[in-house]
């Protein structure tokens, strides 16, 4: 939520992500259930992580309504595609 209470939209907030080193390099995915994956990668390429490495295995934030959720069939694709493990 912004500071008025209103609920971010994770695709209009898609630059903050693509400027950290994590979905669009393979060092984070999001599994079809929902659950964030943190590559071991980063701190082998990084020496870094700690902060990323909190999130893993946790649950995203849904969005309210189906139509709104990220697709099953493309996390698959991060994960197989992109995601570095």
């Amino acid at each position: 939520m912004d500071k008025r209470g209103a609920r971010l939209d994770p695709l209009k907030h898609r630059e903050a992500l693509i400027k950290s080193p994590t979905p669009d390099r393979g060092y984070l995915t999001v599994t079809p259930e929902y659950t964030i994956e943190v590559s071991r990668r980063i701190k082998e390429e990084f020496d870094n992580g700690r902060e990323y490495y909190g999130l893993h295995g946790g649950q995203i934030q849904l969005p309210e309504g189906p139509a709104r959720r990220p697709a099953a069939e493309f996390l698959k694709w991060h994960n197989d595609k992109v995601y570095q493990g």
